[in-house]
């Protein structure tokens, strides 16, 4: 990728959020030598003020929120890629214009909308303001996504003929199973304290208010879900790829003759998947529980299926083999 192509990554990605962020406060600064005292701080669902407070917060919330998303495009930014950003680069790219537009909008606008009133509770609707956040955001949003270099040509799929492939007989059996988990203990403590967490506040609840206790139901069915997609068993052997959560859910099975090739690649997850956990990018489905080496499944006219784990390359050269053998081009 040119240095013009980079340099317009680093405008769009980093720059104009921080040039929105910059003249969103400076408009924040000029509606304050006019305002009611306090001011209105939230809005109900018909746009009138509800709640009452001081500025402060929106100075505070605005640069917050925009530098703390911008450390994942300065992350996507810090990973070399020469073939320019794929299709979850651009969108985490564009987004950090897209936020900076809402927030500036919204916390801007809302205070702009109170100058010269005397009682913060008479001011105007906030509906139109939110209304052109959300409208600007979309439009800046997607012109920064289309102004952003065009990312990588897809790829020819490698044949298993061409890649590394271990000896196996016409007659002879071969299982590989591996453990798919994240590095080290972190996110095992991370769920189990937000399951102990959730369980005590579901038990409280229920005894202050049994009926509150249904608020719950969506947040357990995503921790659920979250441990499910986390903790996965791997299986390659004569039938193709089946992999199965922790919770014997979900299951992703690729049968044999649907492979074309497997290889070991490199991932980081956030600017290549946005992300953990079972996730879905352009043309591929991956199963990312850390950084680093992953087994690439590839298979003609269908998804490409990543998923992370450390010494991948067993997997990938008996998955081979297997496809070969099935060719009838046992090595």
């Amino acid at each position: 990728m040119n240095t013009t192509s980079r340099r317009r990554e680093q405008v769009i990605g980093l720059a104009l959020p921080v040039a929105i962020l910059v003249i969103s406060l400076a408009v924040m600064f000029w509606a304050l030598s006019d305002l009611p005292d306090p001011v209105a701080v939230h809005w109900g669902p018909a746009g009138t003020p509800d709640a009452f407070g001081s500025p402060l917060l929106a100075f505070i919330l605005m640069p917050v929120t925009v530098l703390a998303y911008l450390a994942l495009p300065a992350r996507v930014l810090a990973r070399a890629h020469d073939r320019g950003p794929t299709a979850n680069q651009r969108i985490l790219l564009a987004v950090g214009p897209f936020l900076s537009t809402v927030l500036g909008v919204v916390l801007a606008g809302g205070l702009a909308i109170q100058r010269g009133l005397d009682d913060a509770a008479a001011g105007p609707s906030i509906l139109p303001v939110v209304a052109l956040a959300f409208g600007g955001g979309i439009v800046v949003g997607v012109v920064s996504y289309l102004l952003l270099p065009a990312g990588p040509a897809v790829e020819a799929i490698p044949d298993a003929a061409d890649l590394p492939a271990r000896p196996l007989g016409v007659d002879e059996t071969a299982v590989w199973i591996r453990q798919v988990r994240p590095v080290g203990a972190a996110l095992a403590i991370i769920l189990t304290a937000g399951a102990i967490l959730f369980i005590a506040g579901a038990t409280i609840v229920a005894f202050v208010q049994p009926i509150a206790v249904l608020l719950f139901v969506l947040p357990a069915l995503l921790l659920v879900f979250g441990y499910a997609c986390t903790y996965w068993t791997l299986t390659v052997d004569r039938h193709g790829v089946l992999l199965r959560g922790a919770l014997t859910w979900p299951v992703i099975r690729i049968p044999l003759d649907q492979i074309e090739s497997a290889r070991v690649i490199d991932v980081d997850p956030l600017s290549d998947f946005g992300g953990w956990g079972l996730r879905w990018a352009p043309r591929t489905t991956g199963i990312i529980v850390r950084r680093g080496e992953a087994l690439e499944v590839a298979r003609r006219g269908r998804r490409t299926l990543v998923v992370t784990l450390d010494r991948a390359a067993p997997g990938a050269e008996l998955l081979n083999a297997l496809v070969l053998r099935q060719r009838g081009g046992v090595r």
